[in-house]
């Protein structure tokens, strides 16, 4: 028989609404964790988000971003002018997206040494940019913001509007945004909800 301690357990608890939700205890506290590697980044920065592919991590951290192979070779760090907050990498289209404190988000070019990949400046939200993510298609980027809207971006159409929605989540930040399939955009904000957009092509 399993001891109780080496099996992971789930208990309910009751939030204020009286609703039943999960409590997650961790799983064996007989376990041993050990650090494979530590690498430090950016000279001590702040890290702030993570974003990873097949043989890389990317973590956005201060005014720089830094590229960590997971087999061998030498960590890069790039200078951003700005103070970033989030980091999205598409691995087919070879794109790093990221959000700042000055309420922009910039695709950037891994195999142009980092160059920035849209000719115009993605400026529409007001406020600092909380998350960003990748369309499955790695055509669109969304991303959402503490001025409580989401806007989804097309890498395809760089001189048209993006689309706006406003208020997603009204009197609250928007905490995060995700992509269901193509057309389809999940987020989540500081008012509990979880909401779906269609968001069309």
């Amino acid at each position: 028989m399993e001891r109780e301690s080496e099996r992971a357990q789930t208990k309910m608890r009751r939030n204020k609404g009286g609703d039943q939700i999960p409590a997650i205890k961790s799983a064996s506290s007989a376990t041993n964790w050990t650090t494979q590697s530590t690498l430090t980044t950016c000279n001590g920065g702040f890290c702030i988000s993570l974003a990873v592919a097949d043989d890389v991590v990317l973590v956005a951290c201060y005014k720089h971003v830094a590229v960590l192979p997971l087999g061998a070779g030498a960590v890069k760090e790039l200078p951003i002018d700005f103070h970033s907050t989030c980091i999205a990498y598409s691995v087919e289209k070879g794109l790093v997206a990221v959000g700042g404190k000055n309420a922009k988000v910039i695709p950037y070019s891994v195999s142009s040494d980092f160059a920035v990949a849209s000719p115009n400046s993605w400026t529409f939200h007001i406020a600092k940019i909380q998350s960003v993510s990748w369309s499955p298609d790695n055509r669109r980027l969304a991303t959402e913001s503490l001025d409580n809207s989401v806007i989804v971006w097309d890498m395809e159409k760089p001189g048209e509007h993006p689309v706006i929605i406003k208020g997603a989540h009204a009197m609250s930040s928007v905490n995060a945004v995700l992509w269901l399939d193509a057309q389809t955009v999940v987020s989540a904000g500081q008012d509990s909800d979880i909401k779906i957009w269609n968001v069309p092509v």
